[in-house]
């Protein structure tokens, strides 16, 4: 990004969806109107829409592992300069289900 010295980049997580981040918005929550909000095509739960087609969605559980992997590995970076982990923030380790794009920086 413009005056970072830090590259910027962004992640797409297939089969993710905005309320599985966290346990007070996913159903096994247990809170009230938590909810999978993945828009399923009909007749396939488990299924979810993609940009261009459907593809297997991510449990509750799975998901949550992708945030503090890439959290940890950013901050490392950043922080500590840690270059250990950069392959997975950059995309050259891919990660199944993981597309990354390089959004600015240096």
């Amino acid at each position: 990004m413009k005056g970072s010295r830090h590259p910027a980049y962004r992640w797409l997580f297939r089969g993710a969806n905005h309320n599985y981040f966290n346990t007070q918005w996913s159903p096994s929550g247990g809170q009230v109107a938590a909810h999978d909000d993945a828009v399923h095509p009909k007749g396939q739960p488990h299924r979810c829409y993609d940009a261009s087609s459907t593809t297997t969605q991510l449990t509750e559980g799975e998901q949550r592992l992708l945030t503090p992997t890439f959290v940890t590995a950013f901050f490392g970076s950043a922080l500590r300069n840690d270059r250990s982990q950069i392959g997975l923030l950059d995309g050259s380790r891919p990660v199944a289900g993981v597309t990354t794009e390089k959004a600015g920086g240096k």
